[in-house]
């Protein structure tokens, strides 16, 4: 049974039934699931599979990228990664001018309890880990960082493709899907404006399909 009168976590649009579990909201075309996020998706299995990506050619150059990202608009500071996995991008710290604090709900992550209201951070990473969270808007504001950095799956990308073949449709993991105007939006209202938008960290990890990928950068303005 589908959730007649879905708002948009974004902007309170009412969303329409798109397919499958996603609703689009037309005013700022994020794409939301029905299916709220399941935490016990986050155990040993997971966290080793994250572990294993790291130490790969293609982890390094990720975090190489998430680290050029940063590197362009921030050149020291408090860095909180929420959502930290295996703890890769902390351990690549390319010129240690960050000091980067690390959470992540998976409890093998031995990160899951750093305190986060005990310091406040110049930024904040979201490397693919926004789209997880059932309240994106309420975490970032209440974190409230001049800095913000997010990679995350590509909304915009979706309706152009077959919806098993995508590989970021994930019922119950993750929950929000975005993209430039959505983002733009969330920026808005949350008092930040975009510095930058790329798909540099889509061309290293999917080649062929780049643009189902979206990094962003944004700064506070208020």
């Amino acid at each position: 049974m589908r959730i007649a009168g879905m708002a948009c976590t974004i902007c309170g649009q009412i969303m329409a039934h798109m397919t499958a579990d996603l609703w689009a909201c037309p005013a700022c075309a994020l794409v939301t699931s029905d299916i709220g996020p399941d935490a016990s998706i986050y155990g040993k299995e997971y966290h080793e599979k994250y572990v294993r990506y790291a130490n790969t050619e293609l982890g390094e150059q990720v975090s190489r990228a998430r680290w050029e990202l940063v590197s362009r608009h921030m050149s020291k500071g408090v860095l909180l990664d929420y959502g930290c996995g295996a703890g890769h991008f902390a351990q690549t710290n390319p010129n240690g001018c960050f000091r980067v604090i690390g959470y992540d709900i998976n409890p093998y992550s031995g990160v899951e309890n750093p305190m986060l209201g005990q310091f406040q951070a110049e930024g904040v990473t979201f490397w693919d880990s926004l789209e997880h969270v059932g309240q994106p808007m309420v975490l970032v504001d209440s974190l409230r960082p001049e800095f913000l950095f997010i990679t995350a799956p590509d909304a915009l990308s979706l309706p152009s493709v077959f919806l098993p073949e995508w590989r970021h449709y994930r019922p119950a993991e993750h929950v929000h899907y975005f993209s430039r105007p959505s983002f733009r939006k969330m920026a808005q209202v949350l008092g930040y404006e975009v510095l930058e938008f790329n798909n540099e960290e889509g061309t290293i990890r999917n080649p062929d399909h780049p643009d189902w990928l979206l990094s962003m950068a944004a700064r506070r303005i208020r």
